[in-house]
């Protein structure tokens, strides 16, 4: 992820809002325990009182290390997305995942969409103070294609 600012903002520090609530998925999620990453595309949870283990979509092919049950810590506090319907192969999708007390989103398609949230509810006060948001600018600066894209311009 990119981020361009064109003026400088004031020193502060990253802050929490009296809300917790950062992003809105736009549909119900459901608390489950996450128990085990089977492959880059598969986790299992139990959802709910459940101690049935369901296997998951996980839209991260990343390694997700800090955030994927180990010996130490078997089970993290998760949450899912459900889709109903369709030719998915699993309906529950792996959305966060508990860290310190965070849920850290895991879906690798929504990052830009959670930062431009943060963007447009202040709640990064170094990055305070600017009058536009511009999202996916091209600039002329030198890329594999002659050109260069920067997620988030700040002006």
């Amino acid at each position: 992820m990119s981020v361009r600012v064109v003026k400088k903002a004031a020193r502060g520090t990253i802050r929490m809002s009296g809300s917790p609530v950062v992003y809105s998925y736009g549909k119900p999620l459901l608390s489950a325990i996450f128990t085990e990453r089977t492959n880059r595309f598969e986790c299992k949870a139990k959802i709910g009182d459940s101690n049935e283990e369901t296997s998951i979509y996980c839209p991260n092919t990343g390694s997700m290390l800090s955030l994927v049950p180990t010996k130490d810590n078997p089970t993290r506090r998760c949450i899912l997305s459900a889709t109903h319907g369709g030719t998915r192969k699993h309906v529950h999708t792996l959305e966060a995942v508990v860290e310190n007390e965070a849920y850290v989103g895991i879906h690798s398609r929504l990052a830009n969409d959670m930062v431009n949230s943060a963007l447009q509810q202040s709640l990064v006060s170094e990055l305070e103070g600017f009058t536009e948001l511009n999202r996916e600018v091209t600039s002329a600066a030198v890329g594999k294609d002659g050109t260069s894209r920067t997620d988030f311009e700040l002006v």
